[in-house]
């Protein structure tokens, strides 16, 4: 069985997102997974916006959400929270090929490459 691999993540909206305590009630920001396999380089790239009920509450959300993959909703936000439900959703998309796994990824989130 192939289960995909989180190599990388970033955030443009707050750099490092690791780090980043959110200042207000409301949590919104969309996440760049770097998503490979174990023991390749080789990554594809998706997005996921991530928020907790104020986030998704605010007028940025109606915004932004078009196209977007099913958020990561977390209540209350803690970036840990953020990580178990990414790798949960990784599990999710095990299967013995990469093909199979590249589409249970892309059910699961935003390609890069979507539209295109």
């Amino acid at each position: 069985m192939l289960v995909p691999e989180l190599k990388h993540v970033d955030c443009i909206d707050h750099d490092p997102i690791e780090r980043w305590i959110p200042e207000t009630d409301a949590v919104l920001f969309w996440l760049t997974l770097h998503v490979g396999l174990p023991a390749h380089e080789a990554v594809d790239m998706f997005t996921v916006p991530v928020a907790n009920l104020a986030g998704m509450r605010s007028p940025e959300w109606n915004r932004r959400r078009q196209g977007s993959a099913e958020p990561i909703v977390v209540e209350p936000y803690s970036w840990h929270a953020v990580l178990e439900q990414v790798n949960g959703r990784l599990r999710r998309c095990a299967a013995h090929d990469w093909t199979s796994v590249w589409h249970g990824l892309r059910k699961e989130f935003a390609w890069e490459y979507e539209g295109m």
